[in-house]
């Protein structure tokens, strides 16, 4: 398909889930010949399945203008490992999962410098939780040029918060954009 896109000038975002399913906000399963690996390990992993799958990438003439390190990581990604836990009001711990998506990250730069990384979460119209996030990304010095956010009124709330939330992110200096969306309808 990439190279289809690319044979038609198409621009190409490459979407990381690291799962064998479709990862989202609900589920982040780590993939079964991952299984059993510690932090180490799964963080080695990550950087290298997403090196090698760029550079098989861009040896087939194929160039991502963004890639996506994680889908819909609002609530972390390769779990138990990576997930973020807010069960409570509490803070989460994000060490484990910054370790994974700065894998993720430094992989993309290495092997397509030019394409932009985007992160992706959900829920946008919490704005609390969008600056914790980004702040502790921020922090922890992790490279990255475009906020992804889905926009599902049924759970997320209207145009305006939506709206809102995205102006305060310009507060991290990176290109937003939504990156899912999707409207209830009815023909009736």
């Amino acid at each position: 398909i990439g190279k289809r896109a690319t044979k038609y000038g198409m621009k190409l975002l490459v979407n990381f889930h690291y799962s064998d399913f479709w990862a989202d906000p609900g589920k982040q399963i780590i993939p079964k010949a991952w299984s059993g690996y510690d932090l180490d390990a799964l963080t080695g992993k990550v950087y290298e399945f997403t090196k090698e799958s760029l550079i098989k990438a861009k040896d087939a003439g194929v160039i991502p203008e963004l890639i996506q390190v994680g889908n819909e990581i609002t609530n972390g990604m390769l779990w138990p490992i990576g997930k973020l836990k807010r069960e409570s009001r509490m803070k989460p711990d994000y060490s484990a999962f910054l370790r994974l998506v700065d894998a993720g990250c430094r992989a993309c730069r290495e092997i397509a410098p030019e394409a932009k990384i985007l992160l992706h979460l959900e829920r946008s119209n919490d704005s609390t939780l969008y600056r914790e996030f980004f702040e502790e990304i921020e922090q922890a010095g992790i490279e990255y040029d475009v906020i992804g956010a889905s926009y599902y009124p049924y759970w997320h709330g209207t145009p305006e918060e939506l709206f809102a939330n995205l102006k305060a992110c310009r507060r991290f200096g990176k290109e937003i954009m939504v990156t899912e969306l999707g409207y209830g309808f009815t023909d009736k």
